[in-house]
């Protein structure tokens, strides 16, 4: 009987996992964050590490550990990948998941080279903000928008107002992604933490 329960009990965990796998969306993963690999990750005024965590589906991530004590800072880490990896035709969107125990809020950005107009591609959405339990973010493109741009050039003053939504067809031309943080967002404390666990393409 016992032996019975448990080829059961057994046939049921495999019928839900399946049956969970097929509610999600197909993706495509760019970076499990199991590691780092120096040549795609660069982090700048954060520090870095893959750690282990309780949990048993998200049991590695990334964590980033950001202190806002020193003035004037403006962390960033940015995953690069070549020009082409998004195919506006086959991806709809982002996807990954994140844990914040300081209620840390971050841009994210689809970044990559100027655009005809000269102004640089950044786009990005806002609310990205970390719970103290692993939450999901799935990201669509046509949510991102440009956040404004103001510089120099040839003498003059180029500015370009926010809210332009990210082109479909620049899409092929992004290089990278990136995770910014500002002090405003920090959260509940001044040495913030964020955890993020795969970044994956999101199939139509």
């Amino acid at each position: 009987m016992n032996r019975i329960l448990r080829s059961l009990t057994l046939v049921t965990c495999l019928v839900s996992s399946h049956l969970m796998a097929a509610d999600g969306p197909k993706t495509k993963v760019l970076d499990a964050f199991n590691t780092i690999d120096p040549k795609t990750l660069k982090a700048d005024e954060m520090k870095i590490k893959v750690v282990s965590t309780p949990d048993p589906i998200h049991h590695k991530a990334l964590e980033m550990v950001v202190d806002f004590a020193k003035p004037g800072a403006w962390p960033k880490l940015i995953k690069s990948f070549p020009a082409g990896t998004i195919n506006p035709k086959k991806y709809s969107g982002i996807r990954f998941f994140a844990k914040s125990d300081t209620a840390t809020k971050i841009h994210f950005g689809v970044i990559g080279p100027a655009e005809k107009d000269g102004k640089p591609m950044d786009y990005r959405v806002y609310n990205v903000v970390g719970k103290d339990t692993w939450t999901e973010f799935s990201l669509p493109f046509n949510t991102f928008k440009f956040p404004g741009y103001k510089a120099w050039k040839n003498g003059q003053q180029m500015v370009i107002p926010p809210g332009a939504t990210l082109p479909e067809e620049s899409l092929s031309l992004a290089t990278g992604v990136v995770f910014s943080f500002r002090v405003e967002d920090r959260g509940n404390s001044t040495v913030a933490n964020f955890m993020v666990d795969g970044l994956e393409l999101i199939e139509r």
